[in-house]
Formats: structure tokens, C-alpha cells, sequence
């Protein structure tokens, strides 16, 4: 790989729009709106929520396997949120 530059396709191009429009301004007036409408506890909770949903997103587009051991990850994470929400 070393040597070789970049390569502005419109396929490139497309994915860096993709990521700049959905994966961040999207994301970020998302944040801010949910964090408006809601406690700012529950919002620091969605960081929380990343692994378990790329776990499933992972397993769903690319058959990544769901071992025992990431089900009782999954399972203490959401015990943690539940805890934190019944806290608040």
C-alpha cells in the first residue's frame, strides 16, 4: 500500500459525503435535539448503547459471530442503563 496515492472517484466522493452529512452533521443535530427534549443523564447513556448496536449491526451485515461472552457484555450494559434510568 505505501506509494500509492489517493484515488477521488465518485465513489469516494460519495462515501465522503456520506460520512461528513449522515454520519456526522446528522448525528450531531441529533444529539443536540435529543439533548434539548431530554435529561442530560439519559443522553450520556447513548454512549453506552454504541457497542451493543455495533455488535448487532456487525452480525446483521456481516455474519460477525455473537459469542456467549458478548451476550453478558450486552447484558450488563443494558442492567447498567436500566439501573442508571430507574436511579434518575
Amino acid at each position: 500500500e505505501s506509494g500509492q496515492s489517493a484515488v477521488f472517484d465518485l465513489k469516494a466522493i460519495l462515501s465522503l459525503l456520506y460520512l461528513g452529512l449522515l454520519g456526522t452533521a446528522l448525528a450531531f443535530v441529533l444529539y443536540f435535539w435529543l439533548l434539548k427534549t431530554t435529561s442530560a443523564v439519559l443522553m450520556s447513556l447513548i454512549t453506552f448503547v454504541t457497542p451493543p448496536m455495533a455488535l448487532f449491526w456487525g452480525w446483521l451485515i456481516k455474519a460477525e459471530p455473537i459469542t456467549w461472552q458478548l451476550i453478558l457484555g450486552m447484558l450488563i450494559i443494558f442492567v447498567g442503563i436500566g439501573v442508571v434510568r430507574k436511579a434518575s
